[in-house]
């Protein structure tokens, strides 16, 4: 389980967004319980879970913020829609005064929908993985093919 304190969710916009996205990891530094290889095995398991927390956090609202270019946006889920003469639809928002108010005051205008699937900029080139406080009982080099060096002798024998 991951311990430490719940805190509010980052808060980025646009034109601060590189000085936002390193405030909330110096945040996250500064939280770790100790420097990295003082930590066990399980504390840098759940540093490595709230790093990703983190990201997949910061990466969504990032890509919203791109989406949106700056405009007022309001995040909406898709819900059923019907194809005739036109296309109709329904969505969803979360509840929220600035939603409620930002979706009244434009009802009967024209909006521009624009989708955005944050997932593809989810990925990662490796996976986060902890040291582990134990080496392993199996170390690679004792599997080591010690005849490396007679294959080279016997090579050369064929070959005289």
């Amino acid at each position: 389980m991951v311990k430490g304190k719940n805190k509010a969710p980052a808060e980025i916009a646009a034109d601060t967004l590189r000085g936002d996205v390193r405030d909330v990891l110096l945040g996250h530094i500064r939280a770790l319980p100790k420097p990295w290889p003082q930590m066990s095995e399980q504390e840098k398991e759940d540093a490595i879970v709230r790093a990703e927390r983190l990201a997949d956090d910061l990466v969504r609202k990032a890509v919203d913020l791109a989406a949106s270019k700056g405009f007022p946006h309001f995040p909406v889920q898709l819900g059923k829609f019907t194809v005739g003469d036109s296309i109709e639809g329904k969505f969803s928002a979360a509840f929220s005064h600035e939603n409620l108010d930002g979706l009244a005051s434009r009802k009967g205008l024209s909006v521009v929908l624009v989708p955005r699937d944050v997932t593809e900029f989810l990925g990662e080139k490796a996976a986060a993985v902890p040291e582990r406080d134990q080496p392993s009982i199996f170390d690679d080099d004792d599997f080591a093919d010690s005849e490396d060096g007679d294959d080279e002798d016997e090579e050369q024998d064929d070959a005289a």
